[in-house]
């Protein structure tokens, strides 16, 4: 079940240009209004592991104004509209419930600097998976890195496929932490060729909590998959750092771009 969530915002309201710390720690925060001990093993990254990686299965979508609404400012967006929507989603429905309801009893929200009001919250209507296949666009950037001495993490780029192929293997890595035994198959990956051959640079790069960079990529692409793993990765995110709003994915319509504007 993911959420729709519309917020009010004084026009003008400004946050710092790497805000998906923010947008986390609220998360966290929402669900340990409900489920305080649940949420401790969730961040403590107890719940679910798989050869050392914990997993949070929650994501969500950065925020979005609308076209033309948001002006970067000395590394500051200034948001020049009273609304604001974000995505929430899990692959337990269970936390989007949590969520849901902590959400219902706020009156108001911090986003670091920024204040926010809950406007609405909408429960989005479920794709269907039973084709096994999913056109997807960026609602987040996505992440695939591979390990390196030096670096810690060497970020891969939509031209190697080795970023495509690691995103298959964080899904299996992801299915077995969650239900214990293998995937049935791993996911292939279709990037879109004409969009990455049009759009020269498709990188994010996020500063987190000033201390580390984290690289991710906006791009449209194509998920085949049995029905139950596109349902994990749709709602729980691809990639890594999914619960620090990385890698959440949505629906691509015909003309869409593969990405929107935040």
């Amino acid at each position: 079940m993911r959420l729709q969530i519309t917020l009010a915002i004084p026009s003008g309201s400004r946050l710092n240009v790497n805000y998906q710390h923010y947008l986390s720690a609220l998360a966290y925060d929402l669900i340990s209004r409900n489920a305080p001990r649940f949420a401790q093993t969730l961040h403590e990254g107890t719940q679910w592991q798989n050869e050392s990686r914990s997993f949070k299965y929650f994501t969500f979508s950065q925020l979005y104004g609308g076209p033309g609404t948001t002006e970067f400012q000395n590394g500051q967006l200034i948001f020049h509209t009273d609304r604001l929507q974000w995505a929430f989603d899990a692959a337990l429905p269970a936390i989007t419930t949590v969520v849901a309801d902590a959400l219902l009893q706020s009156e108001s929200l911090r986003i670091g600097t920024m204040e926010a009001k809950v406007a609405a919250v909408h429960s989005e209507k479920e794709p269907d998976f039973s084709q096994g296949v999913l056109n997807c666009l960026s609602l987040s950037p996505i992440v695939s890195s591979v390990f390196d001495e030096k670096l810690g993490h060497r970020y891969l780029e939509p031209g190697d496929p080795d970023f495509w192929e690691g995103l298959a293997v964080n899904a299996s890595r992801k299915w077995q932490a969650l239900f214990g035994d293998p995937s049935p198959e791993a996911p292939r990956f279709f990037p879109d060729g004409t969009y990455l051959r049009r759009h020269k640079r498709t990188s994010k790069l996020i500063r987190f909590k000033e201390t580390e960079i984290i690289i991710g990529h906006l791009v449209p692409f194509a998920i085949q998959a049995s029905p139950r793993l596109l349902s994990l990765l749709y709602h729980g995110g691809i990639g890594s750092r999914n619960a620090l709003g990385f890698g959440m994915i949505g629906l691509a319509q015909e003309g869409n771009n593969g990405k929107k504007e935040r």
